[in-house]
């Protein structure tokens, strides 16, 4: 049992210690933990509150709305080949498009096949509260990588593979996060 000596009234009941199951001291900064809610232990630290927006997550909602604009560019291009007589009905036939039109209906498949995998570890980052530098740098570099890819190959840009080089570089985000998360230490059965 433990006494809680500051900040509570003298009348102060005794509560339980809690352990520390998401502390890794081996690496600093890799896995962070809540502070306990039952004990003033760790009131002062610098630690990720459960409410807040990490910025992973901040980024994964810019991903997001990159993908809807993506998204609508290559509605809008599905428009402009077949009518808006085609857009308000059936669409039994798909859309014939080409140019950049195509090229934004690709862009738009290879964000939303990319975004999910990042999504994967973003959220498992989050709910397993693994937080560093790394995964912020991952989570940049894929959000600069996938603007750049999309720009590129909808403008058809393809001289000397830098579309394929922002592609790489995304991955190598997504990447990063993927091995902050699997190399964080597991948390102890009970």
């Amino acid at each position: 049992m433990v006494q809680c000596r500051t900040q509570c009234s003298a009348n102060a009941m005794p509560v339980t210690a809690i352990p520390a199951p998401f502390t890794d001291p081996g690496e600093k900064g890799m896995l962070r933990r809540l502070p306990d809610q039952k004990t003033h232990e760790n009131q002062n630290t610098d630690k990720i509150r459960e409410d807040a927006m990490t910025p992973e997550l901040t980024i994964l909602a810019w991903n997001a709305v990159l993908l809807i604009v993506m998204i609508m560019a290559s509605a809008n291009a599905n428009l402009m080949a077949m009518g808006m007589a085609w857009g308000i009905g059936n669409r039994d036939e798909p859309a014939t498009v080409t140019g950049w039109g195509a090229r934004a209906r690709r862009a738009y498949l290879n964000q939303l096949e990319n975004l999910l995998i990042f999504a994967v570890f973003v959220v498992v980052a989050h709910l397993a509260n693994v937080h560093s530098s790394l995964t912020v740098l991952g989570a940049q570099l894929f959000l600069i990588a996938r603007l750049v890819y999309a720009v590129l190959y909808i403008g058809g840009v393809s001289v000397l593979g830098v579309r394929t080089a922002a592609y790489f570089v995304g991955l190598v985000g997504t990447l990063m996060i993927a091995y902050a998360v699997l190399t964080a230490s597991p948390v102890p059965a009970a």
